[in-house]
């Protein structure tokens, strides 16, 4: 019994609850399946199980950001979205354009790094689904593709070994 609580053990100390599940399942094969070939076929149905949940955390993950997107369209704060915008576009602008011409003698805006995280989670707001969607297919297509291949997005890692 021990042995299974240590199993149960090492697979909750993953962060990830797919790799979770995927240890704790090899482990079991391991113990309890002394065939090969059963403990084969046992290991490639758990491999296509954790691509199969994999790519189910990606699909529920592109919902939300379009749930976001669409909330964002909505919530009547676009105008001072757009002054934002057009504040940190206009520092850039002033310091790569305005500021390198020698003639000026300026000296460039320092923009907080607070800003330009709020710019990019910003940028990502209004254009972030077409962006995130082109992103978690480009992981579909590494982990349907033949042999090792793996990708990592959003914290979730695809694997595909075969």
């Amino acid at each position: 019994m021990s042995q299974i609580t240590d199993a149960i053990g090492a697979a909750a100390a993953g962060a990830n609850p797919i790799t979770a599940l995927v240890s704790l399942g090899k482990d079991l094969i391991d113990r309890f399946i002394p065939d090969p070939a059963e403990k084969a076929a046992a290991l490639a149905h758990l491999q296509d199980q954790q691509l199969t949940m994999a790519l189910a955390q990606i699909d529920q993950q592109t919902k939300l950001t379009q749930q976001a997107g669409a909330n964002i369209q909505n919530d009547g704060l676009s105008g001072l979205r757009k002054g934002f915008g057009y504040a940190v576009v206009s520092g850039f602008v002033w310091d790569t354009v305005i500021c390198s011409i020698p003639q000026f003698h300026l000296k460039p805006v320092d923009i907080p790094p607070m800003f330009l995280t709020a710019f990019i989670a910003l940028i990502l707001g209004m254009e972030g689904t077409p962006f995130l969607r082109n992103v978690l297919d480009s992981a579909k297509t590494v982990a349907l593709a033949p042999g090792d291949s793996s990708v990592s997005v959003l914290g979730v890692k695809v694997a595909n070994k075969s």
